[in-house]
This record gives structure tokens, C-alpha cells and sequence, in this order.
């Protein structure tokens, strides 16, 4: 092939044309998403389709109730799948462990006959010889004979020393066999080698995570803290109760949670803001209470100040039985549901990326 050739394979380096086409395939991507790519408001963010029995998370992602339920199925059979491979992962570790201990006895075993046979057990000494090591002990210089005395924690220390210069051998041996085998078989990986300390004592605390939510802020997803949507229909399009305008993209719905109805963003702003402080003028009036617009629920919990009266009262023991109720409870409030678009309606997520290894040269 000529030099000047868009493919030249006999440089050592890639020209210009050649990274490219590399870019297109390698390294992390960006694009910025126009208006075809967005959904209307209400749609699935699982079969991206119009919710069909809407259901929300406690952070406003809409899902269909069909969609949510096989979801949380599939990723609770991952878990025990997850959870079953810990098992297997944990007793090969415990049998590799206990084949190691097992030649780490048969190699002490053999040394031990070694010694006896006179052989030598193969251990350098760096005290120098006997002699030097008895004519700087004080005994020896006196001439008196040493006592022998059997001291436990000495004769552990030495098992342990022995023990660990055996399973140093049985390592270096492990290493040197690596360099001359495949290094695409299973145990030369990193995570190849099986041992206690590789392997978790506790299997992994998993629960199903909203398919919605960031890698950067996940979110978990049960059934218990699904909220069933109940949008006001007018002419099959999804409308606002108070100013009865068409939910959209850009009008950004508050759903209350757990009545399930939605309005907009700006007539909850009008409408839905609790009373602080007390009207002498009307003392019937409710103060400090967020209630909906549609079915006048109460969409607060319990009043923060007969909580702090309660704290204060019976200590600390309520407050933990308290959390320990509200476990997989749904919290009142109100959430803003998710919606696709740029900018104001879209909150900044108009650009997705795609990660990947960069080829470098």
C-alpha cells in the first residue's frame, strides 16, 4: 500500500483518519437530546409508553404499575441469584483454605522427619553458628547447665513463625507456576484466587434500586412506597383540578402523596401552602397543615411540635420505636413528578453520555 494511504498498517502510529474512526466506537460519548427524543408527560419510564395504571416512586419517577411489579420480580431474582453465588464463593474459599492448611501440615510433618533423619530442615541461620551463639550466653561462659523450661506462648510464637514461612513457600511456588501458564485461565485474575479475605464474611445487603434513578444518587424502589397516580382526564389528557389546563412537560406536576392526585406546579404554589401562623379574625382556620386541593387530605405527618413535646417527654426510647415503624412507610408530602425537556422542564438532564474505554496509542 502506498504511503499516503487512509489505512496504512506499516506505521507505528494511527494517522488522523484512523482516530476518526476511532472515535466514533471508543472512549466516552456525549449528545445533547432534541425535542423528537422527549416524552410526553405521564409516559412509562420503563416501556417509555403512556403509563397505563400509573404508579409513582417517592422521588416522582411514573412507571406502569405492570412495568413496577415485574421490574421489582426481576431484580428480587437477582438478588437470590447474588446471594446464592456468595454461598458457593464462600465454601470453595473454605475448601481451598482447608487444602492449604492440610499441605501446610503435610510439609511440617515432612520437615519434621527430615530433622530427624538428619537431613537438615533446609532453614538458614543468620545468628551464626552454635558455638559463637553459646560462648555470648552468660550460661555458657559461667559453664553451669541451662534449665529447660517449656513455655507456652514462646512454642506459639514458633508454630505461628513456622506456619507463615510455609505458607510464604507455598506462595512464591504459586507465583512462579503463574508466569509459565496461561494467563487467560480463571485463577491467574485478579479476582481469580478464592480466600477468606477476598470474600466478604456477610453476603452483600442488596435491595431492588428505581430503575430511573442516577448512578450518581440511587434511590430504593418497594412496593410498599409506590403511590398509585389519579390524574384528573379531560378529553383523555391528563389536566390540572384547579386551573384545568393539560399537564405537560413544561406546567411540571406535583403528585400528593398518598391521596395520588396532581396539579400543577403553579397552582400548588397558590393553593396548596399551609398557614403558619394563626388568624385572630379566624380562629376556625387550620394553621400549619398542608392539605389537597382535590380530597382535602392531609398530606403532613404528624405536627413537629407534638413531636419535639413527645421527644421530650419519654426521651429517646419512642423516638426509636418510631423509626423502627417507619420502615418502608410512605411519607406524606408532596413530590414533583419527573418529565423530560430542556432547561426548566427537563432540570438540566437534556444530555446523556456514554462511557467507554479510550483507545489510546
Amino acid at each position: 500500500m502506498p504511503a499516503h494511504s487512509k489505512r496504512n498498517t506499516s506505521l507505528a502510529f494511527f494517522t488522523a483518519y484512523e482516530r476518526s474512526l476511532l472515535k466514533t466506537a471508543w472512549g466516552s460519548q456525549s449528545t445533547t437530546l432534541t425535542r423528537d427524543a422527549f416524552l410526553p408527560f405521564g409516559s412509562c419510564a420503563l416501556c417509555l409508553l403512556q403509563a397505563v395504571d400509573p404508579v409513582a416512586c417517592p422521588q416522582g419517577d411514573i412507571f406502569c404499575r405492570a412495568c413496577a411489579l415485574s421490574n421489582l420480580v426481576a431484580q428480587r431474582t437477582e438478588i437470590k441469584r447474588l446471594e446464592k453465588e456468595w454461598e458457593r464463593r464462600r465454601e470453595e474459599a473454605e475448601s481451598v483454605e482447608a487444602g492449604e492448611e492440610e499441605e501446610i501440615r503435610q510439609r511440617a510433618v515432612l520437615e519434621f522427619e527430615r530433622v530427624q533423619a538428619g537431613l537438615g530442615s533446609g532453614v538458614k541461620k543468620s545468628g551464626g553458628s552454635g558455638e559463637e551463639a553459646q560462648s555470648k550466653t552468660p550460661a555458657a561462659a559461667a559453664g553451669t547447665k541451662r534449665k529447660f523450661e517449656l513455655d507456652e506462648t514462646e512454642l506459639l510464637r514458633i508454630a505461628q513463625e513456622e506456619r507463615t514461612k510455609l505458607r510464604r513457600e507455598i506462595d512464591d511456588e504459586k507465583r512462579a507456576l503463574a508466569k509459565h501458564t496461561s494467563f487467560w485461565a480463571p485463577s491467574q485474575t485478579p479476582d481469580g484466587s478464592l480466600s477468606r479475605t477476598s470474600i466478604p464474611q456477610k453476603p452483600p445487603k442488596l435491595t431492588p434500586l428505581c430503575p430511573a434513578s442516577s448512578e450518581s444518587a440511587p434511590h430504593n424502589l418497594t412496593l410498599k412506597t409506590l403511590t398509585t397516580i389519579r390524574f384528573t382526564e379531560e378529553k383523555s389528557k391528563p389536566t390540572c383540578p384547579a386551573c384545568r389546563k393539560a399537564l405537560t412537560n413544561i406546567s411540571k406536576g406535583v403528585l400528593g402523596i398518598p391521596c395520588g392526585h396532581v396539579l400543577c406546579k403553579s397552582c400548588v404554589d397558590k393553593f396548596m401552602q399551609p398557614v403558619r401562623t394563626p388568624d385572630p379574625h379566624n380562629p376556625g382556620m387550620e394553621h400549619g397543615v398542608l392539605r389537597c386541593y382535590v380530597c382535602e387530605e392531609n398530606l403532613m405527618d404528624e405536627d413537629d411540635n407534638d413531636e419535639k413535646q413527645t421527644e421530650e417527654r419519654n426521651g429517646k426510647k419512642d423516638k426509636k420505636k418510631k423509626k423502627s415503624k417507619e420502615v418502608d412507610k410512605v411519607k406524606r408530602g408532596l413530590v414533583e413528578l419527573k418529565s423530560d425537556g430542556t432547561g426548566f422542564a427537563g432540570g438540566g438532564r437534556n444530555t446523556v453520555e456514554k462511557k467507554g474505554v479510550a483507545f489510546q496509542c
